[in-house]
């Protein structure tokens, strides 16, 4: 057995196996988002009251009927501090893509901003619900930057959409969907 330094700050939790016979793995897929503008602290983002203030309050802005989805993270590595070791995860960066069909000046104005500059302080990204499994969504906390805009193909037999990539470096969590932020 290796003996190694022990750079763990947490406990490693238990893995838990899934029943995966009858209704299989969890489908993916993101269909709305609320995204978190900067300046605001979100304490509890399975809190739908808390949630829903955000968005009243206009520190908060419910974006549905889109596709979005995270990729596979990519750790950032710091250097080996001893001959014999090995690179610690400094952090790690995900990405990820949002498109939108729903076409119109409003929607122009808003992804034109997000993807001009424009950051966020986070996002709670629902995924669609299914029978069967538990209404859940992710949590991203953290600085969130967003690169694309509007594709206006040289055809009409593709639709005219908005396509974003987004960059968060941080942890994602897996939280409880807050109760009536989402559509039903």
């Amino acid at each position: 057995m290796a003996t190694c330094l022990n750079y763990n700050c947490e406990a490693l939790g238990d893995h838990e196996v899934a029943t995966l016979t009858c209704k299989g793995p969890r489908p993916a897929g993101i269909s709305e988002v609320v995204l978190i503008l900067c300046g605001n602290d979100l304490t509890d983002p399975s809190d739908g009251t808390e949630v829903n203030a955000l968005i009243a309050a206009g520190d908060a802005k419910l974006v549905q009927q889109i596709r979005m989805g995270i990729g596979q993270g990519e750790s950032t590595l710091s250097p080996k501090t001893t001959a014999c070791g090995l690179p610690q995860t400094l952090y790690i960066t995900y990405s990820g893509n949002i498109i939108d069909y729903s076409w119109n000046t409003t929607n122009f104005d808003f992804w034109t901003t997000l993807s001009s500059g424009y950051t966020i302080a986070g996002a709670i990204a629902r995924l669609c619900p299914k029978t069967g499994f538990d209404d859940e969504s992710v949590y991203l906390d953290g600085e969130i930057a967003f690169t694309g805009g509007a594709i206006i193909t040289d055809t009409d037999e593709e639709p005219a959409r908005f396509e974003l990539t987004f960059t968060y470096k941080g942890n994602i969590s897996l939280i409880p969907t807050p109760t009536g932020v989402f559509s039903a």
